[in-house]
């Protein structure tokens, strides 16, 4: 579980994923739908409960990306558009929680690491999720990949060579922890970042496959053993020092 540089040079930077990395993505979605529900039962469409029950069911069947098309379809709702719908769940203060052990873990690193955050998603979600979150103070630099267009959502490396030429990181110099191998990766190991997945059992990405060349250069599968990777890399460094 051991990751190195290779040429014994210091890693300076852990940066991270947000979604399914550092909370599960599955709360936030719940969240979501929550906010919608209670926003439909009041505008007097349809009762919470069967809201909820109905999208949090689509969701676990897997559907995305039209399940408030569904939703206004099966229940025969007139006087709303699904992209009504969407931008309440979008811009709603989401109640989400990092991993149990997640911030003692972080907040341990910045002992001896600069740490970051590099992440997709709509900008306002995805600040609402970091202040929900209160981890904007643990970390030196965040930077949000739709602020730049969505031409530079990963696995577009634009943002990845910024930060690595803002921050002049060295090769080798900086680590990206995230979930998804269709896109969290690649991206990172083209600028020349050391790359770890992270397996949750609740992940939604936790049986994608990573295509030739979007593959991890190490993966976990908890919490726990993200902790050991990082005393690792903790050790490695010192020595370097």
């Amino acid at each position: 579980m051991e990751i190195s540089n290779g040429k014994g040079e210091t890693i300076d930077w852990i940066i991270f994923d947000l979604d399914d990395t550092l909370y599960p993505e599955r709360d936030y979605v719940l969240s979501g739908f929550r906010s919608v529900s209670k926003y439909l039962e009041k505008a007097g469409y349809l009762d919470s409960v069967s809201t909820f029950d109905f999208l949090s069911k689509r969701f676990e069947e897997g559907v995305r990306g039209k399940t408030f098309d569904l939703l206004i379809e099966h229940f025969g709702l007139r006087g709303i558009e699904p992209v009504e719908l969407v931008s309440l769940y979008r811009t709603h203060y989401p109640k989400i929680n990092l991993y149990p052990g997640m911030k003692e873990i972080i907040e341990g690193l910045r002992e001896s690491f600069r740490l970051g955050i590099i992440t997709d998603g709509y900008s306002l979600s995805q600040t609402l999720k970091i202040e929900s979150l209160e981890i904007r103070n643990i970390f030196d630099r965040i930077m949000l990949t739709d602020l730049f267009g969505r031409e530079h959502w990963k696995p577009d490396s634009f943002v990845f060579e910024l930060f690595k030429e803002d921050e002049r990181i060295d090769v080798n110099g900086a680590i990206y922890i995230g979930d998804n191998p269709l896109k969290d990766f690649k991206p990172a190991r083209d600028v020349g970042f050391k790359t770890v997945r992270i397996v949750y059992e609740d992940g939604i990405y936790r049986d994608a496959k990573p295509p030739i060349g979007f593959e991890p250069d190490t993966t976990i599968y908890s919490v726990s053993e993200l902790k050991e990777l990082v005393e690792d890399i903790s050790v490695l460094t010192d020595e370097v020092h």
